[in-house]
């Protein structure tokens, strides 16, 4: 059993160290484990990670066990196609014009990761869940991902409502691309 909470609903104190268990969790469950001298690690967790927290906290989730620790987190982004979320999106190679325009109608994305031991008992799902809720209510027609094509988690997302896509011509044969719509919240 998790409940959600966005970091921007948590205290500063509690905020800061689950920030740092699900900063654990991103490197634990990331592909790449080898980053060489210098500053690549920062600068990878930056990208995929840290940008989307400082930035969006509102949409940065955190799935937090009964005990009180992170088994997992949702890293989102409301409209990544707007300017102010030109940090996040800025060094991420695949947000090219053609993409942008492709998915204008998802401006949302996300990213997640879930504790190893905690795969595969709804983590995710709740996640993913809460955040539809969230790009619903701030008016956001849709969301996408991008994974790896010959990744596990196209089928993850495809079980939580995402439809792979090809975006444009010319684009990456070693992505998938998924798209889901938002329904508004009912007034």
């Amino acid at each position: 059993m998790v409940e959600c909470v966005s970091l921007s609903q948590c205290s500063a104190a509690d905020g800061a160290r689950w920030l740092l268990q699900a900063e654990e969790i991103f490197f634990e469950t990331a592909y790449t484990k080898d980053f060489g001298p210098g500053p690549a690690r920062r600068a990878f967790c930056n990208r995929w990670f840290a940008h989307y927290a400082d930035t969006q906290p509102g949409a940065f989730l955190l799935a937090l066990t009964l005990q009180g620790s992170v088994a997992g987190y949702l890293a989102g982004c409301i409209d990544s196609f707007s300017a102010a979320s030109g940090i996040i999106t800025g060094d991420i190679d695949y947000f090219t014009p053609a993409f942008c325009a492709a998915l204008k109608n998802c401006p949302s994305h996300f990213h997640i990761n879930v504790k190893p031991e905690s795969q595969g008992k709804g983590v995710g799902h709740k996640l993913v869940a809460r955040f539809l809720q969230i790009c619903a209510e701030a008016g956001s027609p849709g969301i996408h991902v991008v994974t790896g094509a010959s990744s596990r988690a196209v089928r993850f997302y495809e079980a939580c409502g995402f439809r792979q896509v090809i975006p444009y011509a010319g684009a990456s044969p070693g992505l998938a691309v998924l798209v889901r719509a938002t329904r508004a919240p009912s007034h």
